[in-house]
């Protein structure tokens, strides 16, 4: 009986073919698991550092509008009432709400940043963990790291999928799913 397989020029058959390409279609799904992992985890930080933010604008506006209450500017028309005899300790009510809301989110907040930013140092590329670190920890857009960097789109967009692979290997095990949703 003759042998029904095509036998390439490298004397390899269709079947060893068909072998690497499942082998090669598997090694790029879990390169895409990985990458996906680890931008779901810096993602989760830069939530994190944009709530301390607008919790700091928060905070910040409710004193302008503490500090506001008690201060008569004598250059301008009258156009409203005095402020209510209540209005102060209202305002310093929720002065001090807010405070109290913003420093234990800043607490917990810097913890998990520092646990990042430890984690990122601990990557091969010194490179990928500084773009990771200025994007997701401290918000820098892609565009001012490509011009920082002295990167083309493509380029810095590479170098973002690379950092993400080699920092799934450096994130906490703790923020990684147990098992790949495909298996």
């Amino acid at each position: 009986m003759r042998d029904m397989r095509y036998h390439f020029a490298d004397g390899s058959s269709s079947a060893v073919w068909m072998v690497r390409m499942a082998d090669e279609a598997a090694r790029a799904e879990l390169e895409r698991y990985r990458v996906e992992q680890a931008e779901t985890w810096l993602k989760g930080c830069k939530r994190l550092v944009d709530m301390e933010r607008s919790m700091r604008a928060l905070a910040e506006s409710q004193r302008e509008m503490a500090d506001g209450i008690g201060t008569v500017d004598y250059t301008k028309p009258k156009t409203k009432s005095p402020p209510r005899a209540d209005a102060i300790p209202e305002a310093v009510a929720r002065c001090m709400e807010v405070a109290s809301d913003f420093d234990a989110l800043a607490c917990d907040i810097s913890e998990r940043r520092a646990e990042a930013a430890r984690a990122l140092a601990n990557m091969d590329s010194p490179i990928e963990a500084a773009v990771l670190s200025r994007h997701y920890l401290l918000g820098d857009t892609w565009e001012s790291l490509c011009t920082s960097f002295g990167y083309s789109w493509r380029g810095i967009m590479q170098l973002r999928r690379r950092a993400l692979l080699h920092a799934y290997d450096v994130m906490p095990h703790s923020e990684r799913d147990p098992r790949h949703r495909a298996l």
